[in-house]
């Protein structure tokens, strides 16, 4: 579930929604880099954002209202969208407007590099557990979990944007950066012990040969266009989570990085994506990044000498490529 704001009925129209690779069959456009970028903590860092340029064209995602208004004063109608936007000698110029409900997706945050456009999305996964636990805690129940979806485009056209890739991951959206051709996503999951799905976070990889075309107001559903991707799998094996905090009792969260490789068209619908695995959760917004290094921070909470405390853990991952290998951390007696 997601891509919902408020209202599912009268949503707001205009302008093409998906296009199929066919219709998109344009030559690639040169980007030019007399623009500025993103402003940003490190030079050579690009943040996510809602709100991208590559140069004439503009891209913003999120909400949009229209329709009557209600007796507070809002309006009725409401639906997320990636909107794409010419800048022209004459004013701007709305080219493009994708319809994210389909998709299920809540937008975050993006990237534009070259002819990708790479979004980030939050989702509610609902699952049907047959062997769920009739004596687990009231919180287990439910079979939902929070989801981070990767959205991949081709905006060569950019006019006609078309869906190369979904990526949805279990956990909850914290934040991305991008270093040169790769885009690095943090993403956090609970796992309680009692739930009966407790596990390492599973992540689903959709890809669409000829873009997702499918018309929602004709009876087609996202489930028809990506029913031959297959079941969800483990991020990874149980012994490559990575502990970078000492662990003496059950281990209730993960933290995923994901490296996604955004070179050209071609690499970011088909080049496996890396994920590396953390004990502990991403503290929300204690995120740095430079072009060598990942920085997060994970609280814990922890108990000794008859006394509870948090502390935090500084963890350093090394960046290289799809690669993001933990390889040092520093703990202090504080909460992030």
């Amino acid at each position: 579930m997601g891509g919902r704001c408020r209202s599912r009925d009268g949503w707001l129209r205009g302008g093409p929604v998906f296009a199929t690779a066919e219709d998109a069959g344009a030559e690639d456009t040169p980007t030019s880099e007399d623009f500025s970028g993103t402003n940003v903590q490190e030079e050579g860092v690009d943040e996510a954002d809602t709100v991208k340029t590559s140069g004439d064209f503009i891209y913003k995602v999120g909400e949009i209202r229209g329709g009557e208004r209600e007796a507070d004063g809002s309006l009725e109608d409401c639906a997320y969208r990636l909107s794409v936007v010419e800048d022209t000698a004459d004013g701007l110029r709305l080219v493009a407007s994708v319809d994210l409900e389909p998709l299920a997706t809540t937008p975050e945050a993006m990237f534009v590099h070259g002819d990708v456009l790479l979004l980030y999305g939050s989702a509610e996964l609902d699952y049907e557990d047959e062997d769920e636990e009739d004596d687990a805690p009231y919180w287990c129940r439910g079979g939902s979990e929070a989801a981070t979806v990767a959205l991949a485009f081709d905006v060569s056209d950019r006019e006609h944007p078309v869906l190369l890739r979904r990526q949805i991951f279990e956990g909850r959206y914290v934040t991305a950066r991008k270093v040169g051709d790769f885009a690095y996503l943090v993403a956090s999951k609970s796992a309680w012990y009692a739930a009966p799905r407790a596990s390492v976070p599973f992540y689903r990889d959709e890809t669409f040969d000829d873009g997702f075309a499918i018309d929602v107001d004709d009876g087609g559903s996202y489930a028809e266009a990506a029913g031959a991707a297959g079941d969800a799998v483990a991020v990874c094996a149980c012994g490559d989570v990575q502990y970078v905090t000492a662990v003496k009792t059950a281990l209730d969260d993960f933290t995923v990085v994901v490296a996604v490789d955004v070179s050209d068209v071609a690499a970011a619908k088909s080049t496996p994506s890396t994920k590396t695995v953390l004990a502990n959760r991403a503290a929300d917004s204690a995120v740095y990044c430079s072009k060598e290094n990942l920085y997060l921070a994970q609280t814990e909470w922890a108990e000794g000498d008859g006394a509870t405390y948090y502390r935090t853990a500084i963890v350093r991952l090394a960046l290289d490529g799809a690669d993001a290998v933990s390889y040092t951390h520093l703990t202090l007696p504080t909460k992030a």
